[in-house]
């Protein structure tokens, strides 16, 4: 006669699906940050894809210490393999994916199951994620559609609306659409998310669940190259009007310019082909990888036709300067541009837009564009100095972003960006982005630079009592105010936030 099993025979709630390959430097960290879970009912099952530096040894050590650890093997087999032995060895109601390379946050699974638990229709979950370095230095953040709308939209335009490893994944809805496929190795997860969508609700915490490691081994140039050509497959495999002889063909190639010629018309195939590169040179200078990037933007600009090679050369060649900016590393800014000048040159190309970006970067050493948070009122003077396009808050109202751009003429730049702020917040953190719209609004002969500013509180804030401007202080000393229709920013409630418009479109 059967009957339920004892409390410590019952199957976890939650099955963590860990893979990895010679993973050894980052493991650690990554399981520990798993047995620390605030929630408790899980299993961790770590697939050692064929490791040979020891990383199986050392996962053997936390099996030892932690009855809530497994460690499955198989030779080498690639990513999906991994996952899907995985899949077969799990026991849990819901999978939690994870890297080898990252850190959960404490209270990831016990928001990630809260959320699967209250809807029935939601299949998989994920969050914003913090992007840290080989040194655990913060470099950035992502945040991802929040509601089930938002990322089917993000998937129709050809996005990704999880971070794979932050998602957490009903067992049941996996089953019925049979795993992960062996075809899109490392755009595994588009593919997932493209057939998960097909049964179920998608969507994101409004908060922060993962730090997303990124660093040279993650940013290897034949680990790009596969997950571009297995984006494009992913797209293909799962179009419903396609036929099923394309669908073959793509499974066969790895000519990534007919991949990218299956999705779209040609007269857009070379400006989408750069724009699904640009995250990956970005990443790659971001984790210092600069040959690395150099080498993706040649590659992928020659699979292209030569009419098109120049602007893909240009395009991509402005998402390096402007990460390297970023990073604070102007020597390697204007080696980028230096780069991608060749191509323009050869077209006898070089408009006001690409002067103003080289005068970007050599002013960058006096011009970090650093961000203060100040009680003090901004200049009420008007001055064009740039607008704020966007006010997000994230996480419960915890964290604040603030989107705009800066445009100004002559060789003054600016030295900080000033949020005036009616309170103190936690910390403040700016980085620039490429805003090529702006010449559009500001016509030629300004030098305009874009920005996302992360405001964080200690607690959450009502934003009805919250007061909020933005100005910037040039090196000579003077301020001018970023506006928005030519007033400070107000988001104090309902009636101010109503009548916000995006200056540019």
């Amino acid at each position: 006669m059967s009957g339920p099993l004892p409390a410590e025979r019952r199957p976890p709630l939650v099955s963590v699906v860990l893979p990895f390959f010679n993973a050894r430097r980052f493991l650690s960290a990554a399981i520990d940050s798993i047995v620390a879970q605030d929630f408790r009912d899980f299993e961790l099952l770590a697939v050692d894809d064929g490791s040979d530096d020891g990383s199986g040894k050392l996962v053997e050590q936390f099996v030892r210490r932690d009855p809530r650890v497994r460690l499955v093997r198989q030779g080498r087999n690639g990513l999906p393999g991994a996952l899907n032995l995985g899949l077969k060895a799990m026991a849990g109601r819901y999978l939690a994916r994870m890297d080898a390379d990252d850190i959960a946050l404490p209270n990831r699974f016990a928001l990630q199951v809260t959320a699967l638990e209250a809807n029935k229709d939601l299949v998989v979950v994920g969050g914003g994620v913090d992007l840290i370095d080989a040194r655990d230095r913060r470099v950035g953040e992502i945040w991802y559609p929040l509601t089930d709308a938002l990322a089917r939209k993000t998937l129709e335009n050809g996005g990704c609306p999880f971070c794979h490893p932050a998602a957490m994944i009903r067992a049941s809805a996996l089953s019925k659409i049979g795993g992960y496929r062996a075809e899109c190795e490392l755009a595994e997860d588009l593919d997932l998310w493209l057939r998960l969508a097909q049964i179920g609700t998608l969507g994101n915490l409004d908060g922060k669940v993962l730090r997303y490691r990124i660093h040279r081994r993650s940013a290897s140039f034949a680990r790009i190259r596969t997950q571009i050509s297995s984006y494009y497959r992913a797209m293909i495999l799962n179009d419903p009007e396609l036929p099923e002889s394309v669908k073959a063909a793509a499974v066969q190639t790895r000519d990534i310019w007919r991949l990218v010629r299956m999705c779209t018309a040609e007269e857009t195939a070379a400006q989408r082909l750069a724009e699904n590169t640009a995250w990956y040179v970005e990443e790659s200078i971001q984790s210092g990888a600069d040959w690395t990037a150099r080498r993706l933007i040649r590659q992928i600009v020659s699979a292209a036709p030569a009419r098109y090679r120049a602007d893909m050369a240009w395009q991509l060649g402005q998402h390096a300067v402007m990460a390297a900016l970023s990073a604070g590393r102007t020597t390697s800014a204007w080696c980028h541009l230096a780069l991608s000048f060749v191509a323009l040159m050869a077209k006898r190309r070089l408009s006001a837009e690409k002067r103003g970006l080289q005068t970007l970067v050599a002013i960058s050493g006096s011009s970090k564009l650093n961000c203060e948070t100040t009680p003090d009122l901004p200049p009420s003077r008007p001055a064009k100095a740039g607008y704020l396009d966007l006010i997000q808050w994230r996480d419960g109202r915890r964290y604040l972003l603030i989107q705009g751009w800066i445009a100004r003429q002559g060789g003054d730049p600016e030295v900080v960006l000033m949020v005036h702020l009616d309170r103190k917040p936690r910390r403040a953190s700016v980085r620039r982005t490429l805003r090529p719209d702006v010449r559009e609004v500001m016509g030629d002969g300004h030098l305009a630079s874009g920005f996302i500013c992360t405001v964080e509180f200690d607690e959450p804030v009502d934003e009805s009592s919250l007061r909020l401007s933005a100005s910037v202080r040039y090196r000579s000393g003077m301020w001018q105010l970023l506006e928005d229709a030519n007033a400070a920013v107000d988001i104090s409630g309902a009636a101010s936030t109503s009548k916000w418009r995006n200056p540019v479109t």
